[in-house]
């Protein structure tokens, strides 16, 4: 009927992180670890627990069918789907990296941002479930580090790119280059830069400014979705549903195709 209603459920003690739901069903990061609800079910199903800050970001593969990435403060979980159901596969300890975005360019390669430190290359053996190599990319390979900021990394058009305090950068063959393009050249606080690349075009965000791309040969459109004051951007994300939703320091917008745009407001002095 078109209401909103809230349950309750007692499933954690503390913070709900993150949700990926599937055909499996739906998996839940919560601070004590990572559940899955599946199809039917009415209680859910503990793949891992954890007294070290949970998990808090879910990540399907873009190239392995049935594989999700999970992060939690320590370590990266590899989920499998094995005969329809998801299983923890394996946990492999980040030694040290505090996550500050992720990204798979290839079948078991991961890109790590490290807010304290520079980017990384990851080549997993995905049946072992374990590190191959890791590179580090540094001053010596383009990446000038702010030690303040260290780097966080996204990826647009098949390309790896990088920020790191207020420089950006791109990846050039096995070296970063500056990067001198949109959607990076367009925001006023680079170090906050996210994207997302979804079926209703790619988005670029930061706390305070949201653009939109329709297409991959389109410009890039500043949004401004309801009152101006609706700001505070943070975990855009396209659902299993169809339907894009955005974080806000007010609550959650939600895209409907057929609500004509506002205009943008002229600036007040």
């Amino acid at each position: 009927d078109g209401r909103r209603r809230n349950v309750l459920l007692p499933w954690t003690e503390f913070e709900g992180h993150a949700l990926y739901s599937t055909d499996a069903g739906l998996m839940v990061g919560l601070r004590e670890g990572l559940l899955v609800l599946e199809p039917g079910a009415t209680e859910p199903r503990s793949l891992y627990r954890s007294n070290q800050g949970g998990v808090y970001t879910i990540k399907p593969s873009a190239h392995v069918d049935g594989l999700a990435y999970a992060m939690t403060g320590t370590d990266l979980l590899l989920v499998r789907k094995v005969e329809g159901r998801w299983q923890l596969q394996s946990s492999i300890p980040l030694d040290g990296i505090s996550t500050f975005g992720m990204e798979e360019s290839a079948p078991g390669v991961l890109w790590l941002g490290d807010s304290r430190g520079p980017l990384q290359r990851w080549r997993l053996d995905l049946d072992a479930g374990k590190v191959l190599e890791r590179e580090v990319f540094d001053d010596s390979r383009g990446l000038a580090v702010d030690p303040l900021s260290g780097t966080n990394v996204y990826q647009l058009d098949g390309r790896i790119h990088a920020v790191s305090g207020s420089a950006g950068f791109r990846l050039d063959g096995d070296r970063f280059v500056a990067d001198v393009a949109p959607p990076f050249t367009l925001v006023d606080r680079p170090w906050e830069l996210s994207v997302e690349e979804t079926p209703l075009g790619d988005y670029a965000y930061t706390s305070r400014q949201l653009w939109h791309r329709a297409r991959k040969d389109g410009e890039w459109q500043p949004l401004y979705p309801g009152e101006q004051r609706a700001a505070g951007y943070s975990y855009l994300r396209y659902g299993s549903d169809g339907v894009l939703r955005i974080a806000t320091w007010k609550g959650i917008l939600q895209f409907d195709p057929s609500e004509a745009a506002p205009e943008p407001q002229p600036l007040r002095l």
